[in-house]
């Protein structure tokens, strides 16, 4: 087969069986390169604290706007946090310290 015939865009017989992948880890090195990359850790935004997954999280709610458009952020929160600010919302609100 020449390589003009190789560099054709026509499908040819070779081209539609398809091909056996085998891939093997030799070493450390290539095991760690072949494991799924781990999701970015989440920290709290208010303390900073690193949000594992096995402690209990929460959100916030952030609204804005800009112009005509309306904008919301959920940042996390870790569960001290969240019930901090949850906490004293309710105290500001019942209180009636909330501006209008």
């Amino acid at each position: 087969m020449s390589f003009e015939d190789r560099v054709s865009d026509e499908p040819t017989a070779e081209d539609e069986l398809p091909v056996p992948v085998i891939s093997m880890a030799i070493d450390d090195v290539a095991l760690a390169a072949l494991a799924k990359p781990s999701p970015e850790a989440v920290y709290c935004s208010v303390c900073d604290t690193r949000l594992d997954g096995k402690t209990p999280t929460s959100s916030g709610l952030l609204m804005w706007t800009r112009g005509d458009e309306v904008r919301f952020d959920e940042p996390p929160l870790c569960h001290i946090c969240s019930t901090t600010i949850g906490v004293s919302a309710y105290h500001r609100w019942i209180s009636g310290d909330l501006e209008h």
